[in-house]
C-alpha cells in the first residue's frame, strides 16, 4: 500500500489544476453521489495522470510522455502535458470511442491506434516508451497514478463531513474497478489514515459481467488474469 502522506502531498500538488466536483444525497434512495463526471476532462483519470506528471523530473517530461488509454487517462495526461511543455503520445485501440480520441487530440495528443483492444494497445505503447526511452505512463500501475486518484477518497471524506445531511455512522463505497488504480487510491483514502476507525469503512469494487478481469484476479489468484 502506498504511503497515506503521498495522498495528502498529491491533494496540495493538484488543488491548483482540478475541479472539486460536487457530492450530492438521493433522499429517495439514501445514497450520496460523486458526480467526477463534471471534472475538467469528465472523468477522474485526470487526478492520477495530473499528479504523475507533477512529481516528475524535468528530464523525463523533456523524453515525452506515453500511455495506453480508451480515452478518459489519455485526455489527463494530453492535458498535463500541455501544462508542462511534455510531449503526448497515447496508444489506442483502433476500436475506441471517436468522441473520445477526438477529445485527446484537441487536448494535444498523438494518439496512435493500434488493431485489437486495449492489451494490445498497453503492450504497443510499453514497447515504444522503451525503444524510445519515453516516459511511460500507467493508468492505474504506478504510485503517483493511484496517489492522485485517491484524493477523490480524501475530497469525499472531506465532504461527506460537511454536508447537512452528513451520515451519522461510515457508509460502504461502492466504485467501478478497472485496472484497480482508483480502488487502491480510494481503499488507501479510507484504511491508511491513522486517524480513522480500524474496520469502520467497507470498500466494494464493481465490474461488468462481461469483463470480470480483476474480479477474477482477486478471488482466483493471478494466473486467472490471463481469462479473457
Amino acid at each position: 500500500m502506498i504511503p497515506y502522506l503521498w495522498l495528502t502531498d498529491a491533494s496540495a500538488r493538484l488543488a491548483p489544476y482540478i475541479h472539486q466536483t460536487p457530492l450530492t444525497y438521493d433522499s429517495e434512495l439514501d445514497l450520496y453521489l460523486k458526480w467526477e463526471n463534471r471534472q475538467l476532462t469528465g472523468s477522474f483519470k485526470i487526478r492520477g495522470a495530473f499528479n504523475k506528471v507533477l512529481t516528475l523530473q524535468p528530464w523525463e517530461r523533456e523524453r515525452g510522455l506515453v500511455a495506453a488509454s480508451a480515452g478518459n487517462h489519455g485526455q489527463g495526461l494530453a492535458l498535463a502535458g500541455s501544462q508542462t511543455g511534455a510531449h503526448v503520445i497515447v496508444f489506442a485501440s483502433e476500436h475506441a470511442v471517436p468522441a473520445k480520441l477526438a477529445a485527446m487530440r484537441q487536448l494535444g495528443a498523438e494518439v496512435r491506434l493500434v488493431p485489437g483492444g486495449y492489451g494490445e494497445a498497453e503492450a504497443a505503447g510499453l514497447a515504444y516508451a522503451h525503444d524510445h526511452s519515453a516516459t511511460w505512463v500507467s493508468a492505474y500501475n504506478d504510485g503517483q497514478v493511484i496517489s492522485g486518484q485517491g484524493t477523490l477518497g480524501l475530497e469525499t471524506l472531506a465532504q461527506l463531513a460537511s454536508l447537512a445531511n452528513k451520515p451519522d455512522r461510515p457508509v460502504p463505497w461502492v466504485i467501478p474497478v478497472g485496472g484497480g488504480g482508483l480502488a487502491a487510491g480510494i481503499a488507501c483514502a479510507l484504511f491508511c489514515n491513522p486517524q480513522n476507525e480500524p474496520g469502520a469503512q467497507r470498500l466494494v469494487g464493481v465490474q461488468p459481467e462481461a469483463s470480470p478481469f480483476f474480479h477474477a484476479i482477486f478471488h482466483l489468484g493471478s494466473q486467472a488474469g490471463q481469462i479473457r
